[in-house]
């Protein structure tokens, strides 16, 4: 897959579920400039107000103000998300069965065109996904 065609299945899965993009707990953002060795990108572990906590390289506390946040790049996009935003597309919901197997996984089944892919329910995280189930899910919700 490529990575043009998997940023815009994630676009597509952000606008489906704009809560993805918000500013909470395990949202992702990059900062203006680095305050340490982790460099500008880090993962928000609560969100007060003005202040952001984030977790660096070394698992130290740091705290920043929502001022510092260059972008907002958002929490992982998870199973539950794909689920909303799939009734949300284009995609005929007639045609797509989901079948749970024995080994772990959700299967995605497309009825009309004999497709089919599997995730895999221990890596929750579309990212940590495989390419079949990433362009699989790209083919219906893109």
């Amino acid at each position: 897959m490529t990575n043009t065609k998997y940023q815009k299945l994630k676009e597509t899965i952000q606008k489906a579920v704009p809560e993805i993009m918000e500013l909470g707990r395990g949202c992702v953002v990059e900062l203006k400039k680095p305050i340490s060795n982790a460099g500008v990108i880090t993962t928000i572990i609560d969100n007060v107000k003005t202040i952001g906590i984030y977790v660096d390289a070394v698992d130290t506390l740091k705290v920043v103000q929502k001022s510092d946040i260059k972008e907002i790049l958002g929490r992982p996009i998870t199973l539950p998300d794909v689920l909303v935003a799939i009734p949300k597309s284009n995609f005929i919901l007639e045609n797509i069965s989901l079948v749970f197997t024995a080994n772990n996984q959700l299967g995605f089944m497309d009825i009309k065109n004999g497709e089919e892919a599997y995730w895999n329910l221990l890596k929750n995280n579309l990212d940590d996904q495989d390419d079949p189930t990433k362009e699989f899910l790209a083919n219906i919700l893109t």
